[in-house]
């Protein structure tokens, strides 16, 4: 509702303005109006005020009103006052001011408004809850309007003391009825006013407390049988009847009534954890909070040692003997740190059997997966095998202390008892020869009837001792069976003959227990032979000789000393008997000897082996004998009786061969010494000693070219004939031959020659400084090489001279090719010459060219000429000169040019001199000549090129054009007026601000000039550019133009620089409503600056647009003189959260008429985007929360929704968190009045 007060109660006629408006000013010189003064006892009805109608005397429109006592209420421009927007009463003044106008004197006038105080409306249905201790009795006087300040609160009915100003303290009332009174005091005339507020205090709801005495603590390993039906309400106590058991994880709570659970199937199905279960007691009245309490079932995991494995680490074996009891033995555990954390668990293990037996429990601290204990040493005091137990280990770090998984954790430990030989005896075995292994034997000495020393494997320590010297020995590794075991006492140990004795000193087991002894025996070692030197020697004996064998032993002092011995020997070989024994020979110095029984002995090679040798009188062997061995030979006489002596003829300086065939029973297989002489033409100076070997009655021995060096008839006599050994000598002898020693030709001091020749032509071998007699020869020769061939041919030889003609049908190839001849020989005989003598010649090829080798290139004037040769296989790898005419445009005779050719091709020049004019010429070639002096056939092979004109560039000049940046560029060549109007090639490089390689354009030029066209993708930078003309060619001929200035263009390609933006230029308040002007005044540049929306296009973004946040705009720099803009732009992300704070207004009207429908705080989410609010009621509760995506609030509730979504007209309260790291948190209220 809205109500006017005017100064008649009613308000003033329009007509009345109208009339005022058309009197003359000069009757009103106090146009403002007359001071005057009014009443308002009644809030609640007079809203609003007219002032301007409450003024006396005239006053004119168009003034403006201002609030003296600054009562918040006025309208400075309409005068109108709403009494509703001022929170106290009194008297307030208001000052009515009329500017401009004429005549006016008196241009102010006041109206004093008294305003009654309001104490609100009576409310008889306050309610509170018994939890509150700060009830703001306000909330209960309601709004619009609201009750006006600096009035007095007053508890009628209640204690005191639970009031303070407006605040109730409605816990320390308690549950109950309370009357409140607020009275505000009388203004002016008007009188005070009361209102009266009655509140009921509910009782707050009582979910109960924990029973501390009721366990809900248990271990993951419990029997929880006894647990399947657990009433939850008896683990709390003082509880309200009525509540509802909720939870939100086992499943377990099955309806409203439901308050049992089966903690078994929680442990069996979820595991170990902490199980909550709430019980929630609701309120008779909303406006007090429900009531909870939480009961936590907790199923402790328990330590997991199933995987972890026991060790004990002292001492550091696990088996030990008895004799080191008491010990400190330590046991550790090893695990998963995974499985088994870090801290102390109680432990208790066993040990066990008996009589190492005991349990005790101690405190395990693991660390990483690893525990250690002491094992109490008086658990172990015998010989046995004890087992260490862990038997339960606890961890006290849980509630209940859980006893933690455990599997078999256990080790053993094995305590030997020392070996016992206190009925043990020793004996050695004898005899015993020097040099042989004795053994010891230990026993049982069957003083007792039990053998004391246990079956095993036992280390004997023991001393043997004799008159020299005393030593101790540990023999390792012997086995005891029933008492008994053997050792070998080493031949080293008996370092000499004579009496010992043997003491056994210590006994140990495998374990390594050892027990002192001392047992002896003694026992003697008798010398043996020492035959170590020994050996033995037999001399050959011609056949019915004596074979005797002598026995020496070869050390310096003999080591078999003097005496008598028995030696038993071997024969093998032409001779076959074992074990033959020569008894009782008598060594003295280290000599003896014997023979060998006539009726065993034949003819042939034998080998004695001698096998042993022992003591006549001790009967101990020698053990060192080598076994010496000595072969001898009884030779049977040769008998040379009907023995043949041959030799065949040989030729001059030519070994030969004699051979003797005999029966072979008369001459056996062997070595002989066989004696000769030479007579004749070859006489020998003496006698001629030669080893031969007969083999099935032959043999053979050679005799040297030297001993035949004269040709004629040679007689051989064999003098006589003797085994090599023993020099048994043959009967029968001397035998003779003769024999003929033929002559041989050489060519060993004759000159071989022939002469090179090319392909086609014959040869001649020339021999020349022969010392060959004159006459015929036969000789044998080949071709090899490039050409082969063989033949046989007679040349004659006249004063050391003769030659063999090659004939040209037998070279069939070019190339490198030997002679050689292989043998000389006089015509019908035998002895040869076979030293082979060569020499080599070349064949060389004869060059050749055809129709189509010759190809000449077209080339442009005053250039060389320039000929390739393709000959293919015609032409042999190597240096040429050819012979060539020049004819039709150039002439010339017999030029000659240097080729050389490489795989069938070349290429030569023609001087630039001898091609003067333009046109085709004519190049043929006429002969071709090899560096191996090989001339062609005569030839004519030709071949026609052409000789291009020059272009002329004289004259040409260069010009451009200014650009912008991005803009092809035109370069104007001209003033080349003789060039022809053809196209051409050019060729040119661009320096200074752009570099680049020479670049070609193909340009046509007509009358002298032409344009090249430079894209703009050419150019890499703005700024000055140079075009360089490098070069002018023919597009046909390729022909470079003559003449050509040196031609450089200027060209400019202008672009701006890059704008530039000052600090936080993009930096805007979004409540400024910025525009791109506004960014576009923060640009510094030297030019004129455009806005676009893209980095590039052309679509400009108008300076009135409202800039966006966060969006990028792209601004660029423009010579608006040349039209030039840069081609880089500025880019700018603009920021809109640069405000200091967001408007936030105390009041909104959501009735859907889209005018304030929402507690707007204009442009919130830009300049606090992470920004969130709470919407608090009167009784403190959070009925609104929201963000930017949120939205603003429209006056529903979107948290405790117990009184719908739709809240009530009303104050609110609100927090906002702006969450920017630097503003801190704002609280206030807000007007909610639809």
């Amino acid at each position: 509702m809205r109500k006017t007060i005017t100064l008649f109660g009613k308000a003033v006629p329009l007509f009345f303005f109208l009339l005022l408006a058309g009197i003359s000013s000069k009757s009103y010189a106090q146009c403002a109006g007359e001071d005057a003064s009014t009443n308002s006892c009644d809030k609640e009805t007079d809203q609003f005020i007219d002032l301007f109608a409450a003024l006396n005397g005239s006053p004119v429109t168009g003034g403006t009103w201002s609030d003296d006592n600054n009562s918040g209420g006025l309208n400075a421009t309409t005068g109108e006052l709403n009494t509703w927007l001022i929170n106290r009463g009194g008297t307030f003044n208001y000052t009515y001011t009329v500017e401009g106008v004429a005549g006016c004197t008196d241009n102010q006038a006041t109206v004093t408004v008294t305003l009654a105080g309001y104490a609100g409306r009576d409310n008889d249905d306050g309610v509170a809850c018994e939890t509150e201790n700060d009830v703001n009795l306000f909330q209960f006087v309601g709004s619009s309007p609201s009750p006006t300040l600096f009035g007095t609160w007053a508890i009628t009915v209640g204690p005191a003391n639970a009031l303070n100003r407006q605040i109730f303290n409605a816990q320390q009332a308690g549950p109950g009825n309370y009357t409140f009174t607020y009275t505000v005091a009388p203004q002016g005339s008007c009188p005070s006013t009361m209102s009266t507020v009655m509140v009921e205090v509910i009782e707050a709801p009582d979910s109960g407390s924990i029973d501390n005495t009721v366990n809900t603590v248990f271990c993951e390993t419990d029997d929880l049988v006894g647990f399947t039906a657990f009433n939850l309400r008896d683990a709390i106590i003082g509880e309200d009847n009525g509540g509802v058991w909720t939870e939100n994880q086992t499943n377990e709570i099955n309806g409203f009534n439901d308050s049992t659970i089966n903690i078994q199937n929680i442990r069996d199905t979820f595991g170990p954890g902490t199980y909550t279960f709430t019980y929630t007691v609701q309120p008779v009245n909303p406006i007090c909070t429900f009531s909870q309490t939480t009961v936590a079932i907790i199923i402790e995991e328990v330590v997991d040692f199933t995987n972890a494995t026991l060790e004990l680490t002292a001492p550091d074996e696990d088996i030990f003997c008895e004799d080191i009891l008491p010990i400190d033995a330590v046991a550790t555990i090893t695990g998963d740190i995974a499985d088994i954390p870090n801290g102390d668990y109680e432990l208790t293990y066993s040990v066990s059997p008996a009589p190492n037996s005991g349990t005790q429990t101690v405190t395990l601290t693991m660390t990483e997966g690893v525990g250690s204990f002491n094992i109490d040493p008086d658990f172990l005091t015998a010989a046995g095998i004890a087992t260490i137990q862990v038997v339960s280990i606890i961890d006290p770090n849980t509630q209940n202390a859980c006893d933690v998984k455990l599997d078999d954790l256990s080790d053993t430990l094995t305590i030997v008892a020392l070996p016992n030989v206190s009925d043990s005896a020793l004996s050695v075995d004898q005899p015993l020869c020097f040099g042989k292994r004795g053994t010891l034997t230990i026993s049982d000495a069957r003083n007792t009837s039990e053998i004391e020393l246990a079956d095993g494997e036992y280390t004997f320590s023991y001393t043997l001792a004799s008159s020299t010297a005393t030593q101790d020995y540990d023999a390792e590794n012997i086995t005891v069976t029933n008492g008994i075991a053997e050792i070998q006492l080493l031949a080293i140990y008996l370092a000499s003959s004579g009496d010992y004795t043997i003491t056994l000193n210590a006994i140990e087991n495998s374990t390594g227990c050892s027990t002192p002894a001392a047992i002896a025996t003694a026992f003697t070692v008798s010398p043996k032979p020492d035959a170590q030197t020994l050996t033995i020697s037999i001399l050959d004996t011609c056949e019915d000789d004596t074979v005797k064998v002598t026995i020496t032993d070869t050390a310096d002092t003999p080591n078999l000393v003097d005496g008598t011995y028995n030696f038993t020997y071997d024969i093998s070989g032409s001779i076959t008997a074992t074990n033959q024994l020569a008894d009782k020979i008598t060594i003295t110095d280290g000599t003896g000897s014997f023979d060998l029984p006539q009726a065993i002995l034949a003819n042939g090679n034998s080998t004695l082996t001698l096998t042993a040798v022992s003591n006549t009188a001790s009967t101990c062997e020698a053990d060192n004998l080598a076994n010496p061995t000595a072969s001898f030979n009884i030779i049977a006489t040769p008998d040379a009786t009907g023995a043949v002596v041959s030799i065949d003829d040989s030729c001059e300086d030519a070994a030969n061969t004699v051979t003797i065939t005999t029966d072979p029973t008369l001459i056996q297989d062997g070595d002989y010494i066989l004696t000769y002489n030479l007579s004749d033409v070859n006489p020998s100076a003496e006698d001629t000693d030669v080893e031969v070997t007969f083999t099935g009655g032959k043999t053979t021995f050679d005799l040297t070219a030297t001993q035949l060096a004269e040709a004629g008839t040679t007689t051989i006599t064999i003098i006589s004939l003797a085994t090599a050994s023993q020099r048994c000598a043959a009967t029968g002898l001397p035998i003779a031959t003769t024999f003929e020693v033929l002559p041989v030709p050489s060519l060993e001091n004759t000159t071989l020659s022939v002469a090179s020749i090319c392909f086609g032509e014959s040869t001649e071998l020339l021999f020349t400084n022969s010392d060959l007699s004159d006459g015929n020869y036969d000789i044998n020769y080949e071709l090899i090489g490039e050409n082969t061939f063989s033949d046989n041919a007679s040349i004659e030889f006249i004063a050391g001279e003769a030659s063999l003609t090659i004939a040209a049908e037998t070279i069939t190839n070019t190339g490198s090719t030997t002679i050689t001849i292989n043998s000389i020989a006089e015509p019908g005989s035998s002895c040869a010459n076979t030293t082979a003598t060569s020499t080599s010649f070349e064949v060389n090829h004869v060059p050749e060219l055809a129709d189509g080798d010759l190809l000449a290139s077209d080339i442009c004037l005053a250039k060389s000429g320039f000929v390739t040769i393709t000959a293919g296989a015609n032409l042999a790898d190597g240096d040429y000169i050819i012979t060539y005419n020049l004819s039709v445009s150039n002439t010339a005779q017999d030029l000659t040019a240097d080729v050389e050719i490489t795989n069938g091709q070349g290429s030569f020049e023609i001087p630039a001199i001898n091609l003067s004019a333009t046109g085709t010429t004519t190049i043929t070639a006429t002969l071709i000549n090899s560096d191996a002096g090989c001339s062609s056939v005569p030839v004519t092979v030709n071949d026609d090129f052409e000789i291009f004109p020059l272009p002329d560039a004289t004259g040409i000049t260069g010009t451009a054009n200014d650009v912008c940046f991005g803009e092809s560029v035109t370069v104007r060549l001209s003033g080349a007026t003789v060039l022809s109007d053809i196209d051409y090639e050019i060729y040119y490089q661009l320096s200074g601000a752009t570099e680049s390689e020479i670049i070609t354009k193909t340009v046509k030029f007509t009358g002298g000039s032409a344009d090249v066209i430079l894209e703009s993708s050419v150019f890499t930078s703005g700024g000055l550019t140079m075009f360089n003309l490098l070069d002018i060619q023919n597009s046909t001929t390729m022909c470079s133009a003559t003449n050509l200035p040196v031609t450089v263009v200027d060209l400019t390609l202008e672009d701006p620089a890059v704008p530039s933006i000052a600090s936080d230029g993009a930096v805007f308040c979004i409540n400024d409503d910025p525009t791109v002007t506004d960014l576009e005044a923060n640009i510094s540049s030297s030019f004129t600056i455009i806005t676009y929306d893209s980095p590039t296009g052309t679509s400009v973004v108008n300076p009135s647009t409202p800039l966006r946040a966060n969006t990028t705009y792209y601004i660029a720099a423009q010579n608006t003189a040349t039209g030039c803009e840069g081609s880089q732009r500025l880019e700018v992300t603009v920021d809109l959260s640069g405000c200091d704070s967001v408007f936030i207004p105390d009041g909104f009207s959501p009735n859907g008429d889209g005018i304030n429908d929402v507690f707007e705080m204009k442009n919130m989410e830009i300049v606090y985007p992470d920004y969130t609010i709470e919407i608090f009621n009167r009784y403190g509760k959070v009925v609104f929360k929201g963000d930017s995506s949120t939205g603003f609030w429209d006056g529903h509730a979107n948290q405790n929704r117990l009184g719908g979504n739709t809240l009530p007209n009303g104050v609110y309260f609100y927090i906002i968190n702006y969450n920017d790291g630097q503003t801190s948190p704002k609280q206030g209220k807000v007007y909610l009045n639809r």
